[in-house]
């Protein structure tokens, strides 16, 4: 089984026989935000989604595959991260241009402006005059919270202090 299938990269050309007239989102953000947040992103098991990205191949990019997802160590990996996030890009608007019958709305996820940037393309409203005006909030904040309170924990069992520990853990 190949685990790395992604047909927004590598079957636009399928997505284009079924879907003709499809609607392309095509998320932006800072490149240097989204490689950190790839390294950091560890949800399914050890490796980052940094690593799992690194291992794959991507013919239509022109981006071989690695022979693991760190190969050049982390400054290797990074340079590679940012290819794959530029070309992709490039990739999609170049198909879009290919084929005039679909829209393409590019969007700066990390901009203020995202929610009434989707808002006005999908509804014809900014998603600030919408009702519900967090339609198109964001979800996936990744900040260091997360490795803040596991050095305040770690230093909180250090000096044998489980109860204040544990609190900072649950969130109490």
């Amino acid at each position: 089984m190949n685990a790395c299938f992604f047909p927004q990269v590598n079957h636009l050309d399928l997505i284009h026989d079924q879907y003709p007239n499809a609607t392309f989102v095509l998320n932006l953000r800072d490149v240097e935000g989204w490689v950190n947040s790839t390294i950091r992103w560890k949800k399914f098991g050890s490796r980052s989604m940094a690593e799992r990205l690194g291992r794959c191949g991507y013919p239509r990019l022109k981006i071989a595959k690695a022979a693991t997802g760190v190969d050049g160590g982390e400054e290797g990996m990074r340079e590679r991260l940012k290819t794959l996030f530029l070309r992709q890009a490039e990739n999609v608007r170049g198909f879009v241009k290919k084929y005039p019958s679909h829209n393409l709305v590019e969007v700066a996820i990390d901009s203020p402006d995202a929610g009434d940037i989707l808002g006005r393309e999908f509804f014809g409203v900014p998603d600030s005059e919408k009702e519900d005006e967090l339609c198109w909030n964001q979800h996936n904040v990744n900040t260091d919270e997360k490795a803040k309170r596991r050095e305040v924990i770690k230093t909180l069992l250090q000096e044998n202090n489980v109860k204040e520990a544990q609190d900072v853990r649950s969130g109490s």
